[in-house]
């Protein structure tokens, strides 16, 4: 990593798994440090102080107050506006985990305070970092595939069901999380908007096995994009982890799927001739250092910061997947397809 000047001084709000993973990654940097962390859980402060030595703020306000460039915000979802709010007021740049907020009210207040602020935003929304969605979206805008026809995507979260036991909290208190669409098919939901465009309608089917079904636990849904792509969005917390993705143009498909040793990227074109093999060596397309994707979002944050540039992967941006997470829960209590705003 290149030696820069001046590092980076920064805090973490929420300080949970997210919030342990990020002060250890930004805490190897050269160009950056986390030195204050404020959560309202007891054991959490301790493991800030004993596991990572840093100070602990009284509150969050506090810790805004501090000499810090930038803040972390990895709380539960529900409380991310008024963080990004004094994050603002006291004109600190973001990072924030997804999703923004549970409603377009409170993501449109967001908006208009960090414009005010002009402060960088950037939000972690994972799948925009990969190498391997990289080449992807790079191969589909090269015209390797031809004319974008259809966009699958299937993640299985590998928790556990209601109904077997689990009591993941997302959807359990989804007044916290915004229900498993909101908190969970949001990455899907953003990374089909990255790589096909604006969601034109959606007609959304959900199952769940929590009493009074207070969060969908069984998403599929249907999404027409107004390039004319239609899309296939299938989430679930079901105790089998699978991830699976693609993109079907008329001159061939790409395919990501997983293994025991990573993710996969398949190629094939579109030919005359009947192929029954599942996958060929030929197929696979060679991705050089996989890397980590929180290590890229902390490059992409700090090189905003430094230039002043902003980020494409902003609040503004994940405003489209909140809107369009919206509208898959109106879809499915509704059952009726419902439309975005252009």
């Amino acid at each position: 990593m290149k030696k820069h000047s001046h590092v980076f001084k920064g805090g973490i709000i929420g300080f949970g798994g997210m919030g342990q993973h990020f002060a250890g990654l930004v805490n190897k940097r050269i160009d950056a440090r986390i030195t204050v962390v404020f959560d309202n859980n007891t054991g959490k402060k301790e493991i800030a102080v004993k596991k990572f030595g840093l100070d602990v703020s009284t509150s969050a306000e506090e810790l805004f107050k501090a000499d810090i460039d930038f803040v972390i915000i990895a709380t539960t979802s529900n409380v991310h506006k008024e963080l990004v709010l004094l994050a603002a007021k006291y004109k600190k740049h973001i990072l924030c985990e997804k999703p923004i907020a549970l409603n377009l009210r409170d993501a449109d207040e967001m908006l208009k305070a960090v414009k005010k602020a002009n402060v960088i935003t950037v939000v972690n929304y994972s799948f925009r970092y990969g190498k391997i969605n990289i080449k992807m979206k790079e191969m589909i805008e090269a015209g390797k595939i031809g004319k974008v026809l259809s966009f699958w995507m299937t993640r299985f979260r590998g928790y556990g069901l209601y109904s077997g036991g689990s009591r993941h909290y997302a959807v359990i208190k989804p007044e916290l999380s915004g229900g498993w669409i909101v908190h969970h098919a949001c990455h899907s939901v953003d990374f089909m908007i990255w790589m096909l465009g604006k969601v034109k309608n959606v007609y959304c089917l959900t199952k769940s096995t929590v009493p009074r079904a207070a969060s969908e636990e069984i998403i599929w849904c249907l999404l027409n994009f107004q390039n004319g792509a239609v899309g296939m969005l299938g989430d679930s917390i079901t105790s089998l982890r699978e991830n699976s993705y693609g993109v079907i143009g008329d001159k061939g498909t790409l395919c990501v799927t997983s293994t025991t040793k990573g993710n996969v990227l398949l190629f094939r074109k579109e030919e005359n001739k009947e192929c029954y093999n599942l996958v060929n060596k030929k197929d696979i397309v060679e991705i050089k250092n996989e890397g980590s994707a929180g290590h890229e979002v902390l490059d992409h944050l700090f090189k905003c910061i430094r230039t002043g540039k902003k980020s494409p992967v902003d609040l503004a941006e994940a405003r489209k997947s909140l809107e369009v997470c919206v509208a898959m829960k109106n879809s499915s209590r509704n059952k009726k397809i419902v439309k975005i705003k252009k």
